[in-house]
């Protein structure tokens, strides 16, 4: 796997042996940040990639113009090699990484949080990961999101027993993007 864009571009990222880790495919992040250039400045803008994994959409927003990402991994194996990654691109000033939770992690991320510059928010957590009705509450209700942020969450593309995408053909909602497994959600806090 490999960043798809950007002064990164080309940089290879791989899963760490024994890690059960989804990454986001290159097609995926491509549809991402196609949406994002769409709806946001990234030049400047601080990221957080939630639920890391190996950190590609937060490598991404950096070689996209991000001068910041904050990077949230429980699995300290993966957050290690997150910094490994930003030492080999020359990247590391611009790399923060949180080992422990996302659900722990938003409070204090949000504190932490001092400038107003605009964030771009992006959480691939696992597809199987409980909790995640809970998480978008707490991230939607709670500080870090602010206005003029934009988050991105991506989850699995819902499907019939068949294997059909029920959502293909029917009433897509405008913020909503179908890539193969993936549905990518957009949301602007605007208040």
């Amino acid at each position: 796997m490999r960043i798809a864009g950007g002064e990164l571009r080309g940089r290879r990222l791989t899963v760490p042996e024994g890690l059960e880790i989804r990454p986001t495919s290159e097609q995926v992040r491509e549809a991402i940040f196609s949406m994002v250039n769409s709806y946001f400045e990234l030049q400047g803008a601080v990221a957080y990639d939630l639920y890391a994994g190996t950190g590609a959409l937060g490598f991404e927003a950096i070689s996209r113009g991000a001068k910041l990402c904050t990077f949230v991994e429980k699995n300290r194996t993966a957050a290690n090699q997150i910094l490994s990654y930003a030492g080999q691109f020359g990247v590391l000033t611009k790399v923060r990484v949180e080992t422990t939770s996302v659900e722990k992690s938003i409070p204090s991320l949000a504190e932490k949080r001092t400038g107003n510059e605009q964030a771009l928010i992006l959480a691939d957590p696992p597809y199987a990961e409980s909790g995640g009705d809970s998480f978008l509450v707490q991230l939607l209700n709670g500080p870090l999101l602010r206005p003029g942020d934009l988050f991105v969450f991506e989850e699995a593309t819902p499907r019939t027993p068949g294997g059909n995408d029920k959502r293909r053909n029917s009433n897509v909602e405008p913020e909503d993007v179908i890539k193969g497994e993936s549905k990518l959600a957009r949301i602007v806090r605007d208040r």
